[in-house]
């Protein structure tokens, strides 16, 4: 794991003398409290933490995402902790509350060949997320399979330049990043990793999407139709197992049904 009170040497400038070097450490720890006690679980079992940066390996994956330089550069924008679905108040909770948001929200039509999708999403994916480790693996079967967790367009961007210098092919399975959220993705960057629209009915490889079970409106529809154009199809797990797997699977499982094409989708 990276902890960011390690590189706080390198950062204290861009903090203009309100700290000194100690006191940057202490506060940075006081704000990532998660981090600091799975350290010292690891320090109690005598267990060695490696930092996790571009090149590095983990088992049969390949760290693409990010390089040590650029995740130095963000720990000044650090959040708290990574940010994750919008937090709604206790007045948000009501009834009538939503029921009136939701009267309100403005949809998008979206057909095969249009696209809605931002180049340039607002706002954009925070400095947190845009820090998430990238990994890529070619499993046993020949599967090339990439992992995304919260990251957005830049560390995929990141990722995909340092994969072409590896050569690496194409994942045929893919994470959506952040819940299928519409700041983590571009039809830029995708079209870089998965490759460019297809034409209807192509299938060139699966994409999955970890979601909870009270968010329905996840993955966007807009992130979604992004991935089924370019010939993916979209499995989510709304807090259940999915079990991807070749041959006959593991015994008791029904099939998934995958994600529909949406024409309605809901605008930024």
């Amino acid at each position: 794991m990276n902890r960011p009170w390690l590189y706080a040497k390198e950062i204290l400038q861009h903090f203009h003398g309100n700290f000194t070097l100690q006191g940057l450490i202490d506060d940075m720890k006081d704000r990532h409290p998660y981090l600091v006690e799975l350290e010292a679980l690891a320090t109690a079992k005598g267990t060695q933490i490696h930092e996790v940066f571009q090149g590095i390996t983990i088992g049969s994956f390949t760290v693409l995402a990010p390089s040590r330089q650029r995740y130095i550069d963000l720990i000044p924008d650090f959040d708290k902790t990574p940010t994750s679905y919008k937090v709604e108040d206790e007045t948000q909770k009501s009834g009538l509350f939503k029921s009136l948001v939701e009267a309100a929200k403005k949809w998008l039509e979206e057909e095969w060949d249009v696209e809605t999708l931002s180049d340039n999403p607002q706002p954009p994916t925070s400095a947190s997320n845009e820090s998430c480790v990238v990994q890529y693996a070619t499993l046993k079967e020949g599967r090339p399979l990439l992992l995304t967790a919260d990251v957005g367009p830049i560390g995929l961007n990141e990722a995909a330049d340092y994969a072409a210098t590896l050569g690496l092919a194409r994942p045929s399975f893919v994470q959506i990043p952040h819940h299928g959220s519409r700041h983590n993705v571009t039809p830029y960057v995708l079209d870089r990793w998965l490759g460019p629209r297809k034409a209807k009915g192509t299938e060139v490889g699966t994409a999955y999407c970890s979601i909870g079970a009270n968010k329905t409106e996840y993955p966007r529809g807009q992130v979604k139709n992004a991935f089924i154009r370019r010939g993916y199809k979209v499995y989510v797990n709304r807090n259940k197992m999915i079990s991807h797997s070749s041959g006959g699977g593991h015994p008791g499982l029904v099939a998934l049904t995958p994600e529909p094409f949406d024409n309605s989708v809901e605008a930024p």
